[in-house]
């Protein structure tokens, strides 16, 4: 017999402007739109700072993790933010296997969520992404990614490759060792310069790709497109053989 599977959202409002949200018993596919339901009422009324409390959570499946995603570039932009307390075991596990561990922070307690609102450089060092580059070698560049791709930030990305191109240089390495997030706008703009860089006998290959990265590429069927590698010595020297 299928287990009867349920959810009750119950929210708090703490001083700043913090929103706890309590979840009892299960968020799955089948409890999922009550949670959603809580999520957009927030945002109706106005609020970007937001604590989930996982404290009486006795399980979160990775369509709940998906939600919080969902909303969390919206928050962001809008300079505020999803924290989490009192993650359990189960729910890190959900987050390690989607690569995503970096991308929430997660808290001991509540009073530590909520007091971490007032630190707002963290919450701008995960909202920007800073692009540089530099030539260990004449014929290679390596990109270096800090930060958050999607639809926000990905001009950022392309004009500096477009730059980098213009200029002549058509072998790269991104490496994405401090890349937060990666979207599929983000692939979206490496998928558009790797026929022109490959016209001009280059290529665009990546290293310390995070396990969402890597997760990406992999459904959206593109992990042969582009080679990866651990290091970024690697990567840079895979160049010679070419």
């Amino acid at each position: 017999m299928e287990r009867e599977v349920k959810l009750s959202v119950n929210l708090r409002h703490q001083d700043g402007g913090v929103v706890c949200v309590d979840m009892v018993g299960f968020v799955d596919r089948h409890t999922i739109k009550g949670l959603e339901d809580s999520i957009r009422q927030l945002l109706d009324e106005g609020h970007r700072r937001i604590v989930i409390n996982f404290d009486k959570l006795q399980y979160i499946s990775s369509d709940g993790i998906s939600l919080f995603i969902s909303y969390l570039i919206k928050i962001r932009k809008e300079k505020g933010d999803i924290k989490f307390c009192n993650l359990k075991a189960e729910g890190k596990t959900v987050l390690s296997v989607l690569g995503l561990q970096n991308l929430f922070q997660n808290f001991a307690s509540e009073p530590e969520a909520i007091e971490a609102f007032d630190k707002v450089e963290r919450v701008k060092s995960m909202k920007k992404l800073e692009v540089t580059w530099r030539r260990p070698v004449e014929d290679v560049c390596v990109v270096e990614l800090n930060g958050f791709i999607d639809k926000h930030t990905i001009n950022v990305l392309d004009e500096a490759i477009e730059k980098i191109t213009k200029e002549g240089t058509h072998r790269l390495v991104i490496n994405c060792d401090q890349l937060t997030y990666i979207s599929s706008n983000g692939i979206g703009v490496f998928i558009f310069y790797l026929p022109k860089v490959r016209k001009q006998k280059g290529d665009i290959k990546f290293c310390n790709l995070q396990n969402q990265g890597r997760t990406l590429l992999t459904v959206l069927g593109l992990h042969n497109m582009f080679e990866t590698f651990d290091t970024e010595e690697k990567a840079v020297a895979a160049f010679s053989g070419n």
